[in-house]
């Protein structure tokens, strides 16, 4: 008799085939039927949805299937198999999300795909988003955690030996990086909303870091998201699209939008990691910076005038030293390319665009070396106002280009930056360099 795992995968690969092999207007059938399942079922007659009906109809039916799947997993009840499928259940879901979000028509890269399937994509999840897809990300994953789930599942006696655990456990943070991820390849093609950027904010603002010092990988594309939403690098793109992009870019369309961002990232309320809220200064600094150098900068310039002084602020923060710590320590920091991509921008962006900010640090170096001298001669204690800014960012530097990175970056400064086009069957993950040609 076949394994559990294999048969595990099995029944994850018939759940996905039965999906995708389902017509355009089909999948669309098949995903606000989900919608129905997560919302409710509206009653005639009554003005509440009918959740107590949803929800003992789904636990028979997961039941049910945890009971037809039973002689495939030996040794477990089908109580402990339904709460495998209803897991994994989810995680098809979530994974069914992100490669429709993935597929749409955006900035930063394609994945080859017909102009009517991107469009069907793209008209779809933007139907989500309007109903409060981001929101609703952002509280699933504040709410899911495989301790919390485990509590629950213990008081039900839903959970097995160690391997029924693990396997539970695995699902469940991958529903949460898959959702996650769903909001990441948002940011990395279309813009969010003024309401959801800054909801995304207020969830980075209670972010805690792991006993390393480093964000968990869920938080780093939460992160990562908001990076994105920021970016204006895209500006010098030469891409057919490129004056649509920008008509869809609500920092150069909506002035209510820059000064809501502005007053938040500008707000002296220290979020739990200081660090995480230095990165996000700099990044908004930065594209301030770039918005000033545009025609349409001129109506900003209340806000673009305040670059230098958020700037100051991601320094006092250690912002290069977060960055090295706090998502270069995370695992699988160096496994998404439009990671390294994005942070690559960070540190060129700061070195091209704020040249005299760059001087300082080199400047303050060099009289904090003096200082270190005197003190050693003297046989002192060293001065307690001593920085290490451009420590941090030369460390940073060579931690991001090592050799041993998982991306290769190509970088032709004759050129200008194009649109990536990627492989529809895996379009975030890049291959490891060592594997490369």
């Amino acid at each position: 008799m076949e394994g559990s795992e294999s048969m595990f995968s099995r029944h994850r690969q018939l759940s996905t085939e039965g999906s995708c092999g389902l017509s355009g207007e089909s999948q669309l059938s098949v995903f606000s039927t989900k919608a129905g399942l997560t919302a409710g079922v509206q009653i005639s007659g009554h003005n509440e949805d009918s959740v107590t009906t949803r929800t003992h109809s789904d636990h028979g039916a997961v039941l049910e299937s945890g009971e037809h799947q039973q002689p495939n997993f030996p040794g477990l009840t089908r109580g402990l198999v339904a709460v495998l499928l209803y897991w994994d259940g989810k995680l098809c879901v979530s994974n069914s999300l992100r490669t429709l979000i993935q597929s749409r028509h955006g900035k930063t890269f394609t994945l080859d795909l017909s102009g009517e399937l991107v469009a069907l994509t793209t008209r779809f999840t933007d139907e989500l988003m309007s109903q409060g897809l981001t929101k609703r990300i952002l509280t699933l994953v504040s709410e899911i955690s495989v301790t919390r789930e485990f509590e629950r599942l213990q008081k039900e006696r839903g959970l097995g030996n160690e391997k029924h655990r693990k396997e539970v456990s695995d699902l469940i943070k991958e529903c949460r990086q898959a959702l996650a991820d769903s909001l990441f390849s948002w940011t990395c093609q279309s813009p969010l909303t003024k309401d959801d950027t800054l909801a995304l904010i207020g969830h980075l603002e209670t972010v805690t870091a792991q006993a390393d010092g480093s964000l968990d990988s869920v938080n780093l594309a939460l992160v990562m998201a908001l990076l994105y939403c920021l970016d204006v690098s895209f500006v010098e793109q030469g891409t057919e699209d490129r004056e649509d992009l920008l008509q869809a870019l609500p920092l150069l369309t909506e002035r209510q939008y820059v000064s809501a961002v502005h007053s938040r990232l500008m707000d002296n309320q220290p979020w739990k990691l200081p660090g995480l809220q230095a990165v996000c200064r700099l990044a908004w600094a930065l594209s301030l910076r770039v918005l000033s150098q545009l025609p349409q900068g001129s109506a900003l310039v209340e806000f673009t005038e305040a670059d230098e002084a958020l700037a100051d602020q991601a320094l006092l923060g250690d912002v290069f030293l977060f960055m090295k710590e706090g998502m270069l320590g995370c695992e699988s920091f160096s496994q998404e390319e439009f990671y390294i991509r994005r942070l690559h921008s960070l540190i060129t962006d700061f070195l091209a665009l704020m040249p005299m900010k760059v001087k300082q640090l080199r400047n303050r170096a060099d009289e904090d070396a003096r200082l270190v001298h005197m003190s050693l001669q003297m046989d002192s204690e060293l001065p307690s106002s001593l920085r290490k800014d451009l420590d941090h960012l030369l460390i940073l530097s060579t931690s991001v280009y090592t050799p041993c990175s998982f991306v290769k970056l190509t970088c032709d400064a004759d050129k200008q930056p194009q649109r990536i086009s990627l492989p529809a069957s895996n379009p975030i993950i890049c291959p490891p360099l060592a594997n490369s040609p």
